[in-house]
């Protein structure tokens, strides 16, 4: 759920950013997500852990982590280019992110119903 949640702060920062105060609002809640995620996946692991025939759970869970890792160094990649002043800016980077999103939530649906 916090993954879903950070997806759609991203949409918010891309609708709503162009406002300074709903910029830092939608930002902030972003962050905050994806802490949240690495957290849940953080201590999913350390259940795993304890269970010597989850080592390929493990294994496909670590590469959600660094792949989470990622795309919260992508989406500050992208944000750099956001345009606040610019109505259009949003429009001008939202295409890379759902995709990315849908796959890798994908993949966490699987692994939290393994677990």
């Amino acid at each position: 759920l916090d993954f879903k949640t950070q997806v759609q702060e991203w949409k918010n920062i891309l609708i709503r950013g162009n406002d300074e105060a709903l910029f830092k609002k939608h930002h902030d809640a972003f962050l905050a997500e994806e802490s949240s995620v690495q957290e849940h996946l953080t201590r999913i692991r350390q259940m795993l852990a304890k269970d010597d025939g989850a080592q390929q759970v493990i294994g496909e869970l670590d590469a959600l982590a660094k792949s989470h890792q990622e795309l919260g160094n992508q989406y500050k990649a992208a944000l750099a280019t956001f345009d606040k002043t610019d109505p259009e800016s949003g429009k001008k980077i939202n295409g890379w992110f759902p995709a990315f999103c849908i796959m890798h939530l994908a993949e966490a649906y699987q692994l939290v119903a393994v677990c």
